[in-house]
């Protein structure tokens, strides 16, 4: 489609041509619209079959619903499924999962990647950080937690993600 810019998700409605077909979906100019995703490195993680409210929490199911939570408790709207890597390694970015999120960050209207972590994106540093920076300066999609936006634009952003990316490498090694 030709469309290897920066997303024109966050232009001024009010630039907009009256004639544009805008995405019908779209109901709202100001709700935010999001992408959860979720990953884990385990077939037992994957199974949600463990009674322990430990392994439910770190379970695919329990990723998504904590972040559904979080999506309901701050009005962002998610208009795809969850995208999930089940059983997948986080040291590499060669996952189908999160290929899927970056081709729906690029070409659709959304604004925000929830995750649990950030070591749900990746487990390298380098891989991770790169990852986001593509998403929030080729897309303007901004990395979303349980604790709250990582806008990396800005130097407590990108400081605590990085802090976590490392800490997710240094905890794979």
């Amino acid at each position: 489609d030709g469309d290897d810019g920066p997303s024109n998700a966050h232009d001024d409605p009010s630039d907009d041509d009256p004639d544009d077909d805008s995405d019908p979906d779209d109901n709202t100019d100001n709700q935010l619209r999001g992408i959860i995703y979720a990953r884990v490195s385990s077939d037992e993680q994957v199974d949600d079959t463990e009674d322990s409210e430990k392994e439910y929490k770190g379970s695919i199911t329990g990723q998504i619903e904590e972040l559904k939570t979080v999506a309901e408790k701050n009005d962002i709207e998610l208009p795809f499924d969850p995208i999930t890597d089940e059983g997948e390694t986080g040291t590499d970015f060669d996952r189908d999962g999160i290929k899927r999120v970056f081709e729906l960050a690029r070409r659709d209207r959304v604004d925000l990647l929830l995750v649990e972590k950030v070591d749900r994106i990746g487990r390298s540093a380098p891989e991770t950080l790169y990852f986001i920076d593509l998403l929030q300066s080729k897309c303007n999609v901004t990395l979303a937690t349980p604790s709250g936006r990582h806008d990396i634009s800005k130097i407590q952003g990108l400081m605590h993600t990085t802090l976590m990316s490392l800490m997710a490498e240094v905890q794979n090694k």
